[in-house]
């Protein structure tokens, strides 16, 4: 929010203006006098009494000029500003800004917390002290720092704001989880090394073990092939993130590292340690993340702001070194990225306080088709409508889909046969559950010739299955009964079918009923409880596992749809009439 608020990226210049006030609190002492301004707001001081922990953060905000139209926004408040600018003060000046009184008072009144029996002013030097005195060099830091970070392009600001959040979050954690902690000063250079680093896996970065299978098992193919099969492993993992890692922030440090600053002070890590505890801080994230495995005794023990330690040997970084190598990292990349004045950029998305979220289905589901792949996404969005009529939900309607269908006569028989099923399922089960006045044209007709497109076992063959179709004289039981454990096993996958849990129940309980009418009572009995476990606190299926002997039919709109509800009226065709349709 702090650089959409400089105005770089809108188009159509600024507008409104808000004035903006908050209050921070912090271990910061400003001069009495001095106000500290910068491009993303101004700290002023409150008093200069010993104890006073609040500062006043003020901001002019910046909204981008439009017309005034329902929905617009008027201010984002000072929260989003606040939040972000006190990351952003806590990383450039090391000390602790946040607009919560408690965690500065808990983080510096000298006290431990929960992960060691010492504060935590131990393991970081300044960061955590009762007062931190600013000079001028330091207000000028944190001006020059902000004006350098809101400069950036906008991917590259964005990238640099979580890694400063990610680890000013690990400084905060240090009173309560050290493994936590350390794993999110790590995991702060990760996030950049990962997106900018640029880095192209190399078939020697795969697994030694997996690499040594792969070619042993591609020594009989062509040279062509095998390369691509090679591509493909590489393609689809995750490799070497320890040595991007590694890569990323010694491609960062340069000379100044070793030769001003902290590095004068106590006793910091030298160039040659620095690989090595690199490699071994990567390796107590992976083992944190994991294993929630504790980090050495070298490292939770007062080093006295030792930036290494040696563990079995190797070089390891401490709080102290971690924390001071995470800091000049991000500063380097925030002063090597490339900056703009100007900006063409959506940033609307990302405005505080704005979500993105599907819209419910009658806002799209009747839309013209304008390509088959879309049916499936489609024949979601109704079955989430019907689901609510067959359950009696309260104003539960089906949108009028006679458009669409007349779109799928006019295609399927061109569509790509993976679109098939989807399209074929729509339009029967559409036209199956709505007043016969609502149908299409000629459903009947139309029906008959796609009956050829669900022979085939699918997942929208299994939803046609609880209304028309006669899973006997289609499919062997054990063909429909892979065919509901792959619906299952799909189900989130982009190749899979998401339908209300009530479709699902309805799926396996038909399923659990051809079962039963052969006498499979076990089966039938554990696909009953399988229904009942991915439907929890369903009352209806609840109550047939309760009772369930064998001996009675498990007809699922017995047992999901309410029971105080009469049962639907037939049409003429014989096809239950569930609710009214909505025409959109």
């Amino acid at each position: 929010m702090l650089q959409i608020n400089t105005a770089k990226l809108y188009a159509t210049g600024i507008g409104r203006t808000n004035q903006l006030r908050g209050v921070l609190y912090t271990n910061l002492k400003l001069p009495w006098r001095d106000d500290i301004v910068t491009k993303v707001g101004t700290l002023r001081s409150t008093d200069g009494r010993k104890g006073s922990q609040a500062l006043v953060y003020e901001l002019e905000e910046h909204m981008e000029q439009g017309e005034d139209a329902p929905g617009i926004l008027v201010s984002h408040t000072v929260q989003p500003y606040i939040q972000d600018f006190s990351a952003v003060a806590s990383f450039a000046l090391d000390a602790i800004v946040t607009p919560d009184p408690e965690l500065t008072a808990q983080l510096t009144n000298g006290s431990p917390g929960l992960s060691s029996y010492h504060p935590p002013s131990q393991f970081l030097r300044r960061c955590f002290d009762s007062e931190l005195y600013i000079k001028e060099s330091d207000a000028q830091e944190l001006i020059d720092f902000c004006e350098q970070l809101v400069g950036l392009e906008r991917r590259l600001y964005l990238g640099a704001m979580r890694a400063i959040k990610t680890y000013v979050s690990g400084i905060h954690r240090i009173r309560d989880d050290l493994g936590l902690a350390y794993t999110l000063m790590v995991s702060a250079i990760e996030s950049l090394a990962q997106e900018f680093d640029g880095y192209s896996s190399a078939w020697d970065d795969v697994d030694e073990r997996k690499r040594d299978a792969i070619d042993a098992a591609l020594e009989s193919v062509e040279p062509d092939a095998a390369q691509a099969v090679r591509a493909a492993v590489l393609s689809a993992e995750h490799l070497s993130l320890g040595r991007r890692y590694r890569e990323f922030v010694v491609s960062h440090v340069d000379a100044s590292y070793y030769r001003t600053g902290d590095a004068l002070v106590g006793h910091p890590i030298a160039q040659c340690e620095l690989v090595e505890a690199l490699r071994q801080a990567y390796s107590m994230r992976s083992k944190y993340v994991h294993q929630i495995q504790a980090l050495p005794n070298e490292l939770t023990l007062p080093h006295g702001h030792s930036e290494v330690s040696y563990v079995n040997r190797q070089p390891t970084l401490t709080f102290q070194g971690l924390a001071r190598l995470t800091r000049h990292v991000i500063r380097s990349f925030v002063h090597r990225g490339h900056k703009l004045e100007q900006e063409i950029y959506d940033y609307s998305l990302e405005r505080s306080g704005v979500v993105v979220m599907q819209l419910a289905p009658q806002y799209w589901v009747g839309h013209p088709l304008s390509s088959p792949k879309e049916s499936r996404r489609r024949l979601e969005g109704f079955l989430q409508q019907l689901a609510a009529v067959e359950a009696r939900s309260a104003d539960a309607q089906i949108t009028d889909l006679r458009p669409v269908l007349a779109d799928i006569e006019r295609t399927v028989a061109q569509a790509p046969k993976r679109d098939r099923p989807a399209m074929v399922a729509l339009h029967i089960l559409f036209n199956i559950n709505v007043p016969e006045r609502f149908r299409s044209p000629n459903c009947e007709a139309v029906h008959e010739a796609l009956e050829q497109y669900t022979h085939t076992m699918s997942a929208e063959a299994l939803v046609l299955l609880c209304y028309v179709i006669d899973s006997a004289a289609l499919w062997d039981l054990q063909v429909h009964r892979q065919g509901h454990d792959d619906f299952f096993r799909k189900r989130s996958k982009p190749s899979g079918l998401q339908v209300p849990r009530f479709f699902e129940a309805a799926i396996s309980l038909t399923l659990a009923e051809r079962y039963r009418s052969v006498g499979d009572i076990e089966q039938s009995r554990a696909l009953l409880s399988f229904a009942v476990s991915n439907y929890p606190g369903h009352a209806g299926l609840l109550a047939a596992e309760n009772s369930f002997t064998g001996d009675e039919a498990l007809t699922w709109r017995n047992i999901l749809i309410p029971k105080a509800v009469d049962a639907p009226n037939e049409d003429t065709h014989g096809g239950p009439i569930n609710g009214e349709i909505s025409p959109q």
